[in-house]
């Protein structure tokens, strides 16, 4: 009797119309963030790799910019070897594909544009210059600044890259950060 009228209950549950129905459809797709990541080994002696990752939403990469000129992706790179990874604003680039097309990022808003830098504080200044290094052991944010112009064409649908490749000119390739279902592709 009792399991007849627990199943009874399930089912009248399960046929009246609740506010949090529609929420069984609902994929967040306007909210999702796109990751990228890469592994790269240091070398046997560094006794370790270093990760890099992104971590990315479409609406407020495109909707937030820097004086209107830059849109900004911040690459983490956490170094898990013992020897520090040597970075160079002059050497070190990065390319974000989509699809055949490649749109360069700076590196190094100091030499790039002198006027927006000059127009930060101190404080932010420290906080988004491009590193010397990434200490062994150690994390650090890497700012890349992608022209607004150059992603004109790719605004409207809110499209992210599909790859980006970060070279490091004390690497001996280039660090190529993908989505993880386009890494395995």
């Amino acid at each position: 009797m009792k399991t007849k009228i627990l199943c009874a209950g399930i089912v009248a549950a399960l046929l009246v119309p609740s506010p949090w129905l529609p929420l069984l459809w609902c994929n967040g797709g306007k909210a999702k963030n796109v990751f990228y990541s890469a592994e790269v080994s240091l070398g046997a002696e560094s006794g370790g790799t270093c990760r890099f990752s992104i971590d990315a939403n479409p609406v407020l990469f495109y909707f937030t910019t820097v004086n209107n000129k830059y849109q900004v992706l911040l690459i983490r790179v956490e170094n898990r070897a013992k020897v520090p990874l040597l970075l160079s604003k002059s050497g070190d680039k990065v390319q974000l594909r989509f699809g055949t097309q490649s749109i360069t990022g700076m590196l190094d808003l100091v030499a790039s544009d002198r006027p927006t830098w000059d127009g930060l504080d101190t404080r932010m200044r420290e906080a988004v210059a491009y590193p010397k290094q990434v200490e062994g052991r150690e994390e650090e944010g890497v700012y890349v600044y992608v022209p607004v112009e150059a992603l004109k064409g790719f605004r409207i649908e809110r499209q992210m890259p599909d790859s980006i490749s970060f070279s490091i000119a004390s690497l001996t390739k280039s660090v190529e950060l993908r989505q993880p279902a386009k890494m395995l592709a």
